[in-house]
């Protein structure tokens, strides 16, 4: 509310405002917050997406996401969402396309390679497995272990968890990569 006080439509404040009515279990105000935000940030309108979902309002939701694909191909917040909803509705070969596609635009994209391994029906072990191998080949060192660090805080094991941020903070600290500077 404070940074809506001082700049009044700013995007992500409504947002995040919107996201904290919700866990508040206030579902019609964040929808009235959701629906009041006007812009073209993917995450906003993947936000709207999932509201209009949640309402039963699928295919509206698919078309707000698909006019916002034309300008963000492979943005991983209206393709996840967009997976999203295609799985409620039992159309996951929709959903692996939709991500196909975007990978074919950007092949290299690691979030869009974890979604598609999400979607691939793997096994939990398996998925773990390739969890890793895709992690193992993220080329900045940073990234590698502040996705690593992530892996083993779900997995529950703190110790290398703690490892992996350390390396991450002295990665950090020595801007020793890309992504670190």
């Amino acid at each position: 509310n404070q940074a809506l006080a001082r700049r009044p439509g700013f995007e992500n404040a409504l947002l995040v405002k919107a996201m904290a009515q919700e866990k508040l279990g206030q579902v019609d105000t964040a929808r009235r917050t959701l629906g009041s935000i006007e812009g073209t940030n993917p995450r906003v309108i993947a936000a709207q997406a999932r509201s209009l979902a949640n309402q039963g309002r699928q295919t509206e939701a698919l078309q707000r996401i698909r006019a916002a694909l034309v300008d963000n191909p492979t943005d991983t917040y209206l393709i996840a969402t967009a997976a999203q909803i295609y799985k409620s509705m039992d159309k996951e070969d929709e959903a692996r396309r939709l991500v196909d596609e975007a990978l074919a635009k950007n092949p290299d994209q690691f979030d869009l390679k974890i979604l598609k391994l999400r979607l691939s029906g793997k096994t939990p072990e398996e998925y773990k497995k390739q969890y890793l191998i895709l992690v193992g080949e993220t080329k900045d060192a940073y990234q590698r272990a502040v996705r690593l660090a992530m892996f083993y805080q779900k997995e529950g094991d703190a110790t290398k968890e703690l490892d992996y941020l350390s390396k991450a903070k002295k990665l950090l600290l020595d801007r020793a990569t890309p992504t670190a500077r």
